[in-house]
């Protein structure tokens, strides 16, 4: 306790001490409630990223980005491997194309089976161009010496199920409207330009 009669300098000092602290402490208030408010808005950003992000690359808008499966191997006429393969569009609404495998060593005049088939990827991934489904059909038309037929439809999520289901039939029935091929011009060439010419 000061008497009156002391001087007031060190009440003067405690008190500018005082209000330094308090405008310290105000300042580091501000810069932790704006520290916490950009930390807060970082998460919502975080938060709105995870919620739109579905997936593996699938996001809600129905954009896709593939990690997977978007490799492809382009079609061949070299006939060193026993198998030439070409590309036909079978639905230009949707430009979506079947491909044609055709054994090279096809004997005239004699007829030969068709596989049609419907490549997997849970209707999601890859496509007939993938590797491993042009790679496998490759090996079956040279095993089984017959045609085979790869089925491109459109995939989820960008066209949601029944879309595949639908593009596979129409596939086959593109394919089964073909006049019939007569023996004697049972060959890839013929093949080809009659299924090319029907898809035109």
């Amino acid at each position: 306790m000061y008497s009156t009669d002391q001087p007031c300098l060190p009440r003067l000092v405690f008190l500018d001490h005082l209000w330094l602290l308090i405008d310290q402490l105000h300042n580091q208030h501000i810069f932790i409630l704006a520290s916490l408010q950009e930390k807060k808005k970082r998460q919502s950003e975080e938060r709105s990223s995870v919620l739109e992000q579905v997936g593996n690359g699938i996001y809600k808008d129905a954009r896709v980005e593939r990690l997977t499966g978007t490799e492809i191997i382009p079609t061949s006429l070299d006939k060193t491997n026993g198998i030439v393969t070409k590309d036909v569009i079978y639905s230009p609404e949707h430009n979506l194309s079947v491909r044609l495998f055709l054994p090279h060593k096809a004997t005239a005049g004699k007829n030969l089976p068709l596989l049609i088939y419907i490549h997997g990827g849970a209707w999601i991934i890859e496509s007939p161009f993938s590797p491993i489904y042009h790679n496998y059909v490759t090996e079956i038309v040279k095993s089984a010496n017959c045609l085979a037929v790869s089925i491109q439809y459109r995939r989820a999520p960008e066209h949601p199920v029944p879309a595949s289901y639908d593009d596979s039939w129409s596939a086959i029935e593109w394919n089964f409207s073909h006049p019939q091929i007569p023996k004697q011009r049972e060959t890839e060439s013929n093949i080809i330009n009659i299924w090319k010419k029907k898809s035109n």
